[in-house]
């Protein structure tokens, strides 16, 4: 498989979705998904998952869009939380089959008009061109585009523009950017996954492999482990627990086979049973990951993804390494989403900047600090350690940062009168002069001591001393 592969997603609603009704928040028309024009039956849907494990990693950019007035001030509603928790949601979801996401900013567009305006009729055209024409995308990421309004009942949509073969999405307004799973859903889409209850082109039996009424591969979501599902259910659905998440309703296929005898795709991504969703399929999964390899391969030049190197996810989504001069503020800081272990380096050579990734050459001990793929807050690389992420490699970390350039602002000298490390202390304050002097050491009685030393972009050193008589 080529390893450059390219997408650009642009989240562009558009208003034939407009007369969907109250419970039918996703918008998205996959009768005009690009991607029907490739022979997908070739996807081996029930290829095992250590196989899919076994092949390449993709990682995909997400860049966000929020509209300001038309003067650019005001309006801005999305906040930096609301785009770290889809990307997260995005890494939770879709890390299990080697699909990650790195988050690579937000812009701002000046445009009241397209960010509120219901009066969308008509209108597609104008606002692909608005955006196309202006540049308000960034080639080779997923577009996220955060609206107000959208028009009717709608809160979501993957979009497909037919410009050149160049445009498609998913998008939501600014509220259901706080529902993460929305943006997986969408995401799904734009790897042609259908809805479950899909019945467009024809509506999927109850019947499974091996009965008489079995059409799964060409009817509903075309995807054969999702059992059947009948239309319907959402939030104000009847006909599903939402505590269990069960199937609750007496709905029938077409051949008058009731959906009970097979559990409906209660907890599916790609469902609208909110709260329930949960898990994509393993067949989606396949599914999601063939169509990647059914374009990188398509004789006809069409290539819609880009993907990027896995390094990339080691490097900060925001902030900077110190590396001489003055301490700045503003450290390195990771989107969440992953489980991270930050390992000791600190005997290692001097990397005033972090390692180049490829370099495993140096030495590392223990854990200092980890992070679970549902931890929620910043995550700095501090220094003198190197990163792990599991998701990506269990073994080897990378990318020590292992500087001694810098000097502490201030700090704190603790001696421990007992010997020992307890409460019989006292605690003598060390300002920039008296912490950063070499021969601070030198005028200490002998004794144990924990020298703490400051800096200002927040981080703290903590070293234990035992001071012998000189």
């Amino acid at each position: 498989m080529n390893t450059l592969k390219r997408i650009l997603i642009c989240i562009l609603f558009i208003n034939s979705f407009y007369g969907y009704t109250q419970t039918d928040w996703c918008g998205t028309n996959m009768q005009n998904h690009p991607f029907n024009y490739y022979d997908t039956s070739v996807i081996d849907q029930n290829i095992p998952i250590e196989t899919l494990l076994g092949e390449q990693k993709f990682v995909l950019k997400v860049h966000f869009w929020d509209f300001t007035e038309d003067s650019g001030t005001n309006f801005t509603e999305l906040q930096e939380s609301n785009m770290l928790d889809v990307v997260a949601g995005l890494n939770q979801r879709y890390n299990g089959f080697n699909v990650f996401f790195k988050m690579s900013g937000i812009s701002l567009i000046p445009s009241s008009e397209w960010a509120i305006s219901e009066d969308w009729d008509g209108q597609e055209g104008a606002r692909i061109n608005f955006l196309r024409d202006n540049n308000y995308y960034v080639p080779g990421s997923i577009n996220m585009y955060a609206f107000e309004q959208l028009p009717g009942q709608l809160r979501a949509s993957a979009i497909f523009d037919w410009f050149q073969g160049k445009f498609l999405g998913v998008g939501s307004t600014v509220a259901d950017f706080e529902n993460s799973w929305v943006m997986s859903h969408e995401v799904g889409h734009v790897f042609r996954l259908r809805h479950t209850f899909d019945e467009t082109i024809k509506v999927e039996h109850v019947d499974r492999f091996g009965e008489p009424e079995y059409n799964a591969f060409e009817a509903g979501d075309f995807i054969i482990d999702t059992f059947a599902t009948p239309t319907g259910l959402n939030e104000n659905s009847n006909d599903f627990d939402p505590i269990d998440c069960l199937y609750t309703g007496n709905a029938v296929d077409p051949k008058g086979r009731p959906y009970s005898d097979y559990e409906p795709e209660i907890t599916n991504y790609m469902g609208y049973s909110t709260p329930c969703h949960s898990r994509f399929s393993h067949g989606q999964i396949a599914f999601m990951r063939g169509v990647i390899d059914v374009l990188d391969d398509h004789p006809d030049g069409l290539t819609l993804i880009t993907t990027y190197p896995i390094e990339i996810l080691y490097e900060p989504y925001k902030g900077e390494y110190y590396v001489v001069g003055p301490s700045n503020n503003e450290r390195a800081i990771f989107q969440y989403g992953f489980d991270y272990e930050f390992v000791d380096c600190s005997q290692a050579s001097v990397y005033n900047e972090p390692s180049a990734y490829n370099d495993i050459s140096f030495w590392y001990g223990n854990v200092i600090s980890s992070f679970d793929s549902d931890f929620i807050g910043p995550i700095v690389h501090n220094n003198h350690t190197a990163i792990r992420i599991l998701q990506v490699n269990d073994a080897q970390p990378r990318k020590c940062y292992n500087n001694y350039n810098r000097a502490p602002s201030d700090g704190s000298v603790i001696h421990f009168l007992d010997g020992v490390p307890n409460t019989n202390i006292t605690i003598t304050p060390q300002d920039s002069l008296q912490i950063n002097n070499p021969s601070m050491l030198d005028i200490l009685d002998p004794g144990l001591y924990n020298v703490t030393k400051n800096y200002n972009d927040g981080t703290t050193e903590d070293t234990m001393i035992l001071k012998g008589n000189n």
